[in-house]
């Protein structure tokens, strides 16, 4: 049985929404995307942008995702 692919960003402040916003492998949803920022603009820019979840904490996306992207 595979595995459900999920995608965490640690980091999605400045620079690191905008690699988010871009990167979707085919067949993968925005609700399987985490993105975690402390200080939150960058993951509510990348949320307004694609939809996927965000989060302030980093150990939510560490919970989350099963591939992780530091950005």
């Amino acid at each position: 049985m595979a595995t459900k692919l999920t995608i965490g960003f640690l980091g999605a402040g400045q620079n690191g929404h905008r690699p988010g916003a871009r990167f979707r492998p085919r067949g993968c949803l925005p609700k399987e995307i985490i993105a975690g920022d402390c200080v939150g603009c960058g993951a509510h820019r990348l949320h307004q942008r694609t939809g996927a979840k965000t989060t302030v904490s980093n150990s939510d996306v560490l919970k989350f995702a099963s591939v992780l992207i530091l950005a």
